[in-house]
């Protein structure tokens, strides 16, 4: 075996076993032979120094994706946790995505029969776009994905538009939600594949009215000491308790918290890296107790996922992942 052929076939080890196993010796004789130039010394220079083009390698990697994520290799742990841990964060942005659509038709003042709201929103345009998320989360669950990926991914975009389009600096935090919308697009786009069975609507929009009182939590509370956030990284923290104390939760559950706990603590990031400036210009101790319930939830779920995914490990390396 040449070094290139070797680096084919190390490339190839991203694959599942069972399709590795199968197409892996058609798919390096396949390389092999693109690489072949008939000048017999540019191919003994090919065959000894020569490595896979970006391209090939970006190929390979895709097919890996996708096949882990669709079960297409017998790898349905990846793609039934994907699918999972997509559709509780779709969730739980439709669920605020209602609520802050609802307050705003509250804060016009159009529904005479409320109680009078504290002030007047000047447009309802912004939290439309912010219901994005709401119609996204049911494209999917009817079946429409191509729909969800392009709501999903427009999402912020749009939130940025309307601010902008309203006079307004555009927010830090809606800047820092173009990189996790994008991620959970192409989540989307690669795990409900042609094929892979539909959610089943009526489970999870009991979870989006679940959804839907949490988001709430912050206007019976006062939003200081618990607010809707907390709520939900608190049942992160216990599920992912459970999945430490019993092993015999199904693979596929324990990877979906393993990544919602990446998901969480990565887009907690940005506020945790600002929490040091925003106690000093405040110059006040009150938000002290919030601050202090906002890192330990971020590091107990950083640490439980690490645990957790430690852990799997063994189960992570094997073909084919259980359900």
């Amino acid at each position: 075996m040449n070094t290139l052929e070797w680096r084919y076939w190390r490339v190839l080890r991203l694959l599942p076993a069972a399709y590795r196993q199968r197409w892996q010796d058609d798919m390096v004789d396949a390389f092999l032979e693109s690489t072949r130039t008939g000048d017999p010394e540019a191919d003994d220079y090919q065959r000894d120094y020569g490595r896979p083009s970006l391209s090939e390698t970006g190929s390979v990697v895709a097919l890996a994706v996708r096949l882990r994520l669709t079960g297409s290799a017998g790898s349905f742990g990846w793609g039934a946790a994907v699918r999972l841990a997509v559709l509780v964060i779709l969730a739980v942005q439709a669920a605020y995505g209602l609520v802050t659509l609802s307050n705003a038709v509250w804060m016009t003042g159009w529904i005479h029969w409320l109680p009078t709201p504290p002030m007047t929103a000047p447009s309802l345009l912004p939290a439309i776009f912010h219901a994005g998320w709401l119609v996204a989360f049911l494209s999917l669950l009817l079946g429409y994905r191509r729909t969800a990926v392009w709501l999903i991914a427009g999402a912020p975009v749009l939130s940025a538009i309307s601010q902008l389009a309203f006079g307004h600096v555009v927010a830090v935090g809606t800047i820092f939600d173009l990189m996790p919308a994008a991620i959970l697009a192409v989540a989307v786009g690669c795990a409900f594949q042609d094929g892979v069975p539909a959610p089943r609507p009526l489970p999870w929009l009991l979870a989006l009215a679940g959804g839907v009182i949490v988001a709430v939590v912050p206007s019976v509370t006062g939003g200081f000491w618990v607010t809707g956030d907390n709520v939900l990284a608190g049942l992160l923290i216990a599920g992912l308790v459970v999945a430490l104390c019993r092993p015999s939760i199904p693979v596929s559950r324990q990877l979906a918290m393993v990544v919602l706990a990446v998901a969480l603590v990565g887009a907690r990031l940005p506020a945790l890296t600002l929490i040091g400036y925003q106690v000093v210009s405040e110059s006040s101790l009150a938000l002290m107790p919030a601050v202090s319930i906002y890192l330990a939830q971020s590091v107990a779920v950083a640490a439980l996922g690490l645990a957790c995914a430690y852990r799997l490990r063994g189960v992570l390396s094997a073909e084919p992942l259980g359900h």
